[in-house]
């Protein structure tokens, strides 16, 4: 019985996950730009990153909006900046480390760009964390690349102070996702149109 109730999740996903791709492979790199500008403004507008001493920020990849304008800027504002990095492949588990610039960054896992120093993994404590997905519902729900990479770290530091905030293109907005025990929901989701927040299972548009 099991077994039929889980096939037809991970199809479901599967299946998300392949349209989402295909649109956001399509993009050109003019409008990932413009789109990025846009939702970065959106973040910038709301003030959602100001309460918080540490900014987990994200490399993009694969047409993925582009929060990086944000590393200079919380730097500025006196703001910690750290990156993910991978650190077991085959356990699905990353850890997030400080950067002092792009400068910082090496090619790593997937061809992504992660922290090349050693040193102090960062504690996710009074931390926003900027989580990129391939779909999210305004309640909070997310379907990522399929590794667990997010929700494994986010489960595993349940209980600090941190503010996730997914990162989407307007479309990829859903009415309703699949979502198993171990998905983790984003606090609010930043779009070039809006930041949704969501309280209490339901969205609340910021204006």
């Amino acid at each position: 019985m099991r077994k039929e109730l889980i096939a037809p999740i991970s199809m479901w996903k599967a299946a998300i996950r392949k349209e989402a791709l295909r649109k956001r492979d399509a993009l050109s790199q003019e409008e990932v730009a413009a789109l990025s500008g846009r939702c970065v403004d959106v973040l910038l507008a709301s003030a959602a990153l100001n309460p918080y001493e540490t900014i987990f920020l994200y490399v993009s990849h694969r047409n993925e909006m582009d929060a990086g304008r944000l590393l200079p800027l919380c730097q500025e504002w006196g703001k910690r900046v750290a990156y993910p990095k991978v650190m077991n492949q085959g356990r699905r588990a990353m850890e997030f480390f400080a950067v002092g610039g792009e400068d910082d960054l090496e090619v790593g896992f997937w061809g992504v760009r992660e922290p090349n120093a050693g040193g102090t993994p960062i504690l996710p404590d009074h931390a926003a964390i900027l989580v990129p997905g391939l779909a999210f519902t305004k309640d909070g729900s997310r379907i990522g690349y399929g590794g667990g990479y997010y929700d494994g770290y986010l489960n595993r530091y349940k209980g600090m102070d941190i503010f996730t905030i997914g990162v989407a293109y307007e479309w990829q907005l859903m009415r309703e996702l699949p979502m198993e025990a171990n998905d983790v929901r984003v606090d609010a989701i930043a779009t070039e149109e809006a930041l949704y927040l969501v309280r209490d299972g339901e969205s609340h548009k910021d204006k």
